[in-house]
Formats: structure tokens, C-alpha cells, sequence
């Protein structure tokens, strides 16, 4: 079981230093959310890699055709798992 995890360790910091190599790092305090896929880092907006979600003012209907505030949802979700005044660090692909 240890011989598992420590192979799995190996990879991760490899992979990490492979991503790290061939990419623009971005370090500082999360200090604003956009919308649902996008935040603030460090002055600089930054976009999640392959989320699509509704824009803040954007509004959806229901399967029973209520409609709802989706783009407040999708920025309360992002701020609920990011969390404000966090210091985060993005990798861009170079």
C-alpha cells in the first residue's frame, strides 16, 4: 500500500514540474469574481479552462419553466469554492 502512494507522489511532482516548465505562473490574492468562470488575481483576470458557466446578469427558466438568476448562482458557486482574500496560483499553458 505505501509502495502505491509513493509512486503516485512521484507522478504528481513530476507532472507538476513537466506543467510548471511550459507555463506562465500567476501568484496573488483571489480580490474579485466576475462571473461564474472568471476571477481576479493579482490585477489580472483569469478564465477556468474549460467552464462555460452564465454570465451574472444572465437568467435561465426551469424545467417547469420558472426563471431564475443561473449567472448569480454560478458566481455564488465559484466564490463558495474559491473563497475571497485566498492566495491562489494559476499555471497558463505557454
Amino acid at each position: 500500500m505505501r509502495r502505491r502512494h509513493y509512486s503516485e507522489i512521484v507522478f504528481l511532482v513530476t507532472y507538476l514540474t513537466a506543467a510548471t516548465a511550459n507555463a506562465d505562473v500567476l501568484q496573488g490574492i483571489v480580490s474579485n469574481f466576475v462571473d461564474g468562470d472568471t476571477f481576479e488575481l493579482a490585477g489580472e483576470n483569469v478564465r477556468l479552462k474549460g467552464v462555460d458557466a452564465p454570465e451574472c446578469s444572465q437568467s435561465c427558466k426551469s424545467a417547469s419553466g420558472k426563471g431564475y438568476a443561473c449567472g448569480k448562482g454560478s458566481l455564488n458557486a465559484l466564490k463558495q469554492m474559491i473563497g475571497n482574500n485566498t492566495n491562489a496560483l494559476v499555471l497558463r499553458a505557454g
